[in-house]
């Protein structure tokens, strides 16, 4: 699964690392960053907020994934 997911990186962004300060600089035109909470605040603090995020990330997933049925999150270790 990982060789799988090194090619399928490389596939489609080449030399890149998979960073988003390396990501939003190369990327410019598609670069794209979503607020999970209102004001912008960062991290949520209550199980409200929390909730909150997980509803706005569903909403966004989504939104990008169409008729897709499955989709790949990938986050740091």
């Amino acid at each position: 699964m990982v060789e799988e997911l090194k090619k399928l990186w490389i596939d489609s962004f080449g030399g890149c690392e998979p960073y988003a300060y390396d990501l939003k600089h190369t990327f410019r035109k598609r670069w794209v960053r979503f607020h999970a909470l209102p004001d912008s605040k960062r991290y949520p603090d209550t199980e409200q907020e929390y909730q909150e995020v997980f509803s706005r990330h569903n909403t966004v997933l989504a939104a990008l994934n169409g008729s897709n049925k499955e989709v790949l999150v990938v986050l740091p270790e």
